[in-house]
């Protein structure tokens, strides 16, 4: 019996060595920095997938590359990575990893209204393309579907966010936000991290929330206005 504790210590120890040995990210600081070259013009990334194709693929090796190199002990890093890999994955048509990634950070976030509309789009247009609808009418059915299956009254405040948006973002609005935010930045050299996930979301929403807006407030809205349920 003393020898099979002796072995499950010196395991543990082995483990816990191994986990120690990796550098530990304290801060976002703490991470060496990720420098991107982009079009002076960055806002054309948006609706080029040749021009963003090349990003997103030093993007992903970056974001992958520190998860699995370092002891992250900043949770907002690790999760804003998942998140980031989570869009990647649907953008490459990986929607089970895409979903995975969001499940792991989503069990990250302190916010319960945050963790649960987590990648909400992300989710139905995957719910959606599992049901064999790769369309608005199948994303519109999944989108149905999903808040039917929320608290309504967790997210209102955020679904009304999401309804807002939906009636502003056209592919000029996209591109325009990119060109503004990170413009000045790659006209003098690289950009940084966050700029490069920044015209990463831009070209979420140009690809896959653009070609469904108009049936995202009208979904909403009834959802929302929907007595709440009461129990038996």
């Amino acid at each position: 019996m003393a020898a099979v504790r002796l072995t499950v210590a010196v395991l543990l120890v082995s483990c816990a060595s191994k986990h120690d040995d990796r550098p530990r990210i304290e801060r976002p600081t703490d991470l060496p920095p990720h420098n991107y070259r982009v079009s002076p013009e960055p806002g054309r990334l948006v609706v080029d997938a040749a021009a963003f194709s090349e990003l997103a693929r030093v993007l992903r090796a970056d974001l992958e590359h520190d998860l699995a190199t370092y002891d992250i002990r900043d949770v907002e890093i690790t999760k804003d990575h998942l998140f980031n890999l989570a869009i990647l994955d649907a953008l490459d048509g990986k929607w089970d990893s895409a979903n995975a990634r969001l499940d792991r950070a989503s069990a990250l976030e302190q916010k319960p209204a945050q963790r649960a509309m987590m990648g909400l789009t992300i989710r139905v247009w995957a719910a959606a393309i599992a049901a064999g609808r790769d369309d608005a009418t199948g994303f519109r059915e999944a989108l149905e579907k999903k808040l039917a299956s929320m608290n309504i009254e967790l997210v209102r405040d955020e679904l009304r966010q999401l309804v807002t948006l939906s009636g502003l973002v056209t592919p000029q609005f996209c591109q325009g936000v990119v060109d503004l935010q990170i413009g000045p930045s790659a006209r003098k050299g690289p950009i940084s991290l966050d700029e490069a996930e920044g015209i990463l979301f831009q070209r979420w929403m140009y690809l896959r929330v653009i070609p469904v807006a108009p049936s995202i407030p009208e979904v909403v809205n009834r959802a929302t206005q929907q007595p709440p349920s009461r129990a038996l």
